[in-house]
């Protein structure tokens, strides 16, 4: 056994090993989908703490519903989930049928939890007077879960997604997010609708009791949106 040729072997190994990594990298990056996913991610990091900063700084001052000003008896709960991560954009890009990751709409996301509808609306009429939005209104969702959604164009031309929702919504909405992610994954399996509807059943149950304990001030936006609450 020669050990120096051996050894030389190995190094050349390594060195043609290493480009053939680069290389491939290279070539990876130049992907017209993985080009177009650094393209929307490009600024993000800038528009994500425009969004959150804006609706925390809404969160901190009294909020002018109606003609007067008032503090409410909760402050608006400002969630900053960070952007979207690519892994998962990757996923929604196929899962949803998209033709470009360009379509993706919540790269940049936030959510905020309020007292009263009131208190969403004067959210969105300060929004629109400082920016460029689209206002989805309220919506329900498969396994209980409704909010009003507002696309927002940040002063850098990203596009960030904000959710509004009630506080009582906010406090399950980490439990029904879960279910949801196993959910959406197999929605569209016809051999496992069985799971499906039962995932979206335990959904529900939590969502029942959200939906309960904010009937009393929420109740014309369930009707709004016919949306059924057991018992109620």
């Amino acid at each position: 056994l020669d050990f120096t040729q051996t050894a030389a072997a190995a190094g050349t190994a390594a060195l043609l090993g290493g480009s053939v990594v680069k290389g491939a990298q290279f070539l990876a990056d130049k992907l017209p989908t993985n080009q177009l996913m650094a393209k929307i991610y490009d600024g993000a990091d800038e528009a994500q703490a425009d969004l959150v900063g804006f609706l925390k700084e809404f969160s901190e001052r009294p909020i002018e519903t109606g003609e007067a000003a008032v503090i409410p008896e909760n402050q608006p709960k400002v969630v900053d989930p960070g952007l979207k991560d690519p892994v998962t954009a990757k996923k929604k890009v196929k899962r949803k049928g998209y033709k470009s990751p360009e379509q993706l709409s919540d790269i940049v996301r936030a959510g905020i939890a309020v007292d009263r509808p009131d208190e969403a609306q004067a959210l969105v009429d300060k929004l629109a007077d400082n920016f460029e939005i689209v206002d989805e209104g309220w919506d329900a969702k498969p396994g209980g879960y409704f909010d009003r959604k507002v696309m927002v164009k940040l002063p850098n031309g990203k596009t960030g997604e904000l959710q509004i929702y009630s506080q009582e919504i906010a406090s399950a909405k980490d439990d029904m997010h879960k279910i949801y992610t196993q959910a959406r994954e197999i929605e569209k399996d016809p051999k496992q609708q069985d799971k499906y509807q039962d995932l979206l059943k335990q959904s529900d149950a939590i969502a029942a009791q959200a939906l309960t304990a904010g009937a009393a001030i929420w109740q014309p936006i369930y009707d709004q949106i016919n949306l059924t609450v057991p018992g109620l």
